[in-house]
């Protein structure tokens, strides 16, 4: 009788540790299905990007560019208008070294 109860605590036993890594099997399937879920909408999405600017580069070669289609860049010199006055940039040479920063 004693060795019916052992085996059967035994039996009991092997099948709960059974069910847990069943259990954790399932859950590890679930997520691997999930994160390729998740990895097939990235790549969708991307795709999509891909196409989208394929055809915008496509349509805008088509159309020509901005620049083509105004003509060339001429500026008239009498038309203060049209003139943008850029400012001249200044040589990183004629800075002077600051004294209070960088390494000690």
């Amino acid at each position: 009788m004693r060795d019916k109860v052992d085996k059967l605590l035994q039996t009991i036993e092997e099948l709960q540790s059974s069910e847990s890594a069943n259990q954790l099997t399932a859950r590890r399937a679930e997520r691997e299905l999930r994160e390729e879920k998740e990895k097939t909408l990235r790549l969708g999405r991307e795709l999509e990007g891909w196409k989208n600017m394929r055809n915008e580069k496509n349509s805008g070669s088509m159309m020509g560019s901005v620049r083509s289609r105004m003509g060339p860049w001429r500026v008239s010199e009498g038309d203060d208008a049209s003139v943008i006055d850029v400012p001249r940039r200044k040589s990183s040479l004629s800075r002077v070294p600051s004294l209070t920063k960088g390494f000690l």
